[in-house]
């Protein structure tokens, strides 16, 4: 069934996961750097935090791929999802399935700063763009259409750099 046997198969996965919990925790503090930095509009702090992000992210892509070979060579699949058989034919002592566990935990964490941070970066493009519109004239606002289907006007409204 397998190119490799079950002990091989959890020394390695021992390693991988503690390496990948080890990675994993290094992107959350690289996450939580950047929403400081990002509170804080400090660029280089931010530019450090991603710097330090995607190292991270690579070393834990490096990580699940060396898992998922692990995985396939064992003769089962190479997804996250064939980790509880996997573990079932590896894990005595169910060390790897709770490593497993920890890992999501932080993953699931790491994907909610990940998406907070996001979420202050896009707010703050749509502040920067609507006080550039300001600035230039523009409208900001969403184009309306009369009830005859003409495009509503705005009076009185002038460029900052004209005034």
């Amino acid at each position: 069934m397998s190119g490799t046997s079950p002990h091989d198969a959890r020394i390695r996965l021992k390693e991988i996961l503690s390496d990948s919990v080890y990675c994993a925790l290094g992107l959350r503090e690289s996450l939580e750097q950047e929403r400081s930095a990002l509170e804080r509009q400090d660029s280089e702090s931010l530019t450090a935090a991603a710097i330090n992000k995607e190292q991270c992210v690579r070393k834990l892509k490096e990580l699940e791929n060396q898992r998922a070979n692990i995985s396939v060579a064992a003769g089962f699949g190479p997804e996250p999802s064939a980790m509880p058989e996997l573990a079932q034919w590896c894990d005595e002592d169910s060390m790897i399935v709770g490593c497993w566990d920890h890992l999501m935990e932080i993953a699931r964490g790491c994907s909610e700063l990940n998406m907070t941070n996001g979420a202050i970066i896009r707010l703050r493009h749509r502040q920067i763009e609507s006080n550039l519109s300001l600035l230039r004239g523009d409208s900001s606002e969403t184009a309306t259409y009369s009830p005859l289907g003409a495009e509503a006007t705005k009076f009185g409204r002038h460029s900052l750099a004209d005034a």
